[in-house]
């Protein structure tokens, strides 16, 4: 499917398992037995200096850990200590587990801090596009590469998009709000929108209110305080609590105006969904052949257009 889709633009598919690749690949695979914590040591170190530098790193590893898997019907993990490899609880001498890695590749499979390695060394990418998490940990993989001798390329943030069903496009118009503010703002937009049908008489009243309670509590400020100067600090505190009594009692109006327009909160509520799934990226929980079962497989087409060769940007697309 993804051959047909993207077939106008040279995409290539390519099975990490094929075990010409895996032959393709011995000289890093090689390399990772050949000093088998080199690479383990280098990622610990980057990750020490990111941590001295206040970041939290993406990618940390038992110092004992070699960073290739060994098959036999499933993966398991191979570490090196006291000058031996250990699989499965069972030492094995160097000389023999690089020995059956010449043989047999296949049982020899790169973990998520070899595998960039494996594959820049096999297709020897003049870019990387990835996602805003693998932007993290590739930015800890360069001394991982120059270990093994391996070209890091240039790290590529790709673009992504959000889809705006046209009827959420009308609804964000009426109430003359952005995406970002359906995405960043969403409760005191929610505040706002209801305040925005909130009886004008009722508004009003409150403004009234705190206008006419600054107005009394300068009076008995200035009152009180011509009797005895620490009268004053009471008189403060009286204000603040009437002042507190009327922003309880208008939150509770305002859940009452709530609760009354069921249908606002819920429409908001549903747009905000429809955009931001849990809060997120689309990408995150729909699947794009939703999208092209929706739109067609011209969408596509139209994304490639749209969003070009800007890295790192993001678009709104009406749908």
């Amino acid at each position: 499917m993804l051959s047909h889709l993207f077939t106008r633009w040279g995409l290539v598919l390519c099975d990490p398992r094929d075990p010409a690749l895996r032959r393709l690949a011995l000289p890093v695979t090689r390399a990772e037995l050949a000093r088998p914590l080199e690479t383990t040591r280098r990622l610990d170190a980057r990750a020490a200096e990111l941590h001295r530098r206040g970041y939290r790193p993406a990618l940390t590893k038992p110092e004992q850990v070699v960073n290739l898997f060994y098959y036999d019907g499933q993966r398991y993990r191979i570490s090196f200590t006291d000058g031996a490899f250990e699989v499965r609880g069972a030492r094995i001498a160097p000389d023999a587990l690089r020995a059956e890695l010449e043989t047999e590749p296949d049982r020899f499979i790169p973990n998520a801090v070899l595998r960039p390695a494996v594959q820049e060394y096999l297709f020897g990418s003049e870019a990387f596009v990835a996602g805003p998490n693998e932007v993290a940990y590739w930015a800890e993989l360069a001394p991982v590469f120059d270990a093994l001798g391996v070209r890091l390329p240039r790290v590529v943030a790709r673009a992504g998009a959000t889809m705006v069903p046209r009827r959420h496009t009308r609804r964000l118009r009426q109430w003359d709000v952005t995406l970002l503010d359906v995405l960043f703002e969403y409760d005191q937009l929610r505040l706002n929108l209801l305040d925005a049908v909130q009886p004008d008489a009722v508004r009003e009243a409150f403004t009234l209110s705190r206008v006419e309670l600054e107005r009394i509590s300068d009076l008995l400020t200035h009152a009180v305080a011509s009797v005895d100067a620490t009268l004053a600090a009471s008189a403060a505190a009286a204000h603040q609590r009437m002042e507190h009594e009327i922003e309880r009692l208008e939150r509770k109006t305002r859940k009452a105006i709530e609760r009354g327009d069921e249908q606002l909160t819920s429409r908001l509520a549903e747009t905000r969904e429809a955009l931001f799934p849990h809060g997120g990226l689309q990408e995150r929980v729909l699947n794009v052949f939703s999208l092209i079962g929706r739109c067609g497989e011209g969408i596509i087409e139209r994304l490639v257009e749209l969003l070009g060769e800007e890295e790192g940007q993001h678009a709104f697309v009406e749908i």
